[in-house]
């Protein structure tokens, strides 16, 4: 995958000065990115995810084994939005302006949206998916390239993360040497949860670099 997006890198002409910002399976397809080809990226934004080999969590096993099952649409993106987000956040009320009552009424709509206009993947597809992550792994010593190439990266994870341990985000924050963001109470997808927060870093990465980050996260301690 992380050759498939250098290909289309390349294909747009996006040679150079490129930030990339990878989410769960994302973020590993991102260190992968970033070591085949590191002078090609400006920062480096990692966010719910980890440099592999981290067993999964219960709730993990169960949610791919049970989703897989349900037939009904609504139903199956409703068990999705539960798995993705913490209960309190779902329960309550979304922006100013939103035409629905709490936040799990629009994920459930937004998904569902979504997902009626993509093709349904494959079991087989499902699985292979979910075996590529689970087996993904990038080690101490390619972490370190990273580090050493002196690319700008923030890490950022929830601390009610149901897919990917944020202990995991700790350990790349660590071994990277970045600054590591941390939303209490938080779940796996912090864009569309914290948005707002989330984008204030991102742009600080991109325009500062990592010391940037870092004094933003010295002044909003989450």
């Amino acid at each position: 995958m992380a050759q498939d997006t250098l290909d289309l890198l390349d294909g747009l002409a996006w040679t150079s000065d490129v930030h990339v910002a990878g989410v769960s399976m994302g973020g590993m397809i991102s260190l992968e990115l970033v070591l085949a080809d590191p002078k090609r990226f400006s920062s480096l934004l990692l966010t719910s995810t980890n440099a592999g080999r981290s067993p999964p969590q219960l709730v993990t096993v169960s949610f791919l084994s049970r989703v897989i099952l349900i037939k009904d649409p609504h139903l199956r993106m409703k068990l999705v939005a539960e798995t993705l987000y913490p209960k309190t956040w779902l329960e309550a009320a979304p922006t100013k302006g939103s035409p629905f009552s709490t936040n799990r009424d629009f994920v459930v709509d937004s998904l569902s949206k979504r997902f009626s206009n993509t093709p349904v993947q494959p079991l087989h597809s499902n699985i292979a998916q979910s075996w590529a992550a689970l087996l993904h792994h990038v080690n101490s010593a390619r972490l370190a390239q990273i580090r050493n190439s002196g690319l700008p990266t923030l890490v950022v994870t929830g601390t009610q993360d149901n897919f990917v341990r944020p202990s995991g985000s700790h350990h790349l924050a660590k071994t990277l040497g970045a600054p590591l963001v941390v939303f209490e109470g938080s779940g796996h997808a912090l864009p569309s949860e914290q948005t707002e927060t989330y984008c204030r870093f991102l742009t600080e990465l991109h325009s500062k670099g990592r010391d940037g980050v870092f004094e933003l996260v010295e002044k909003n301690r989450l």
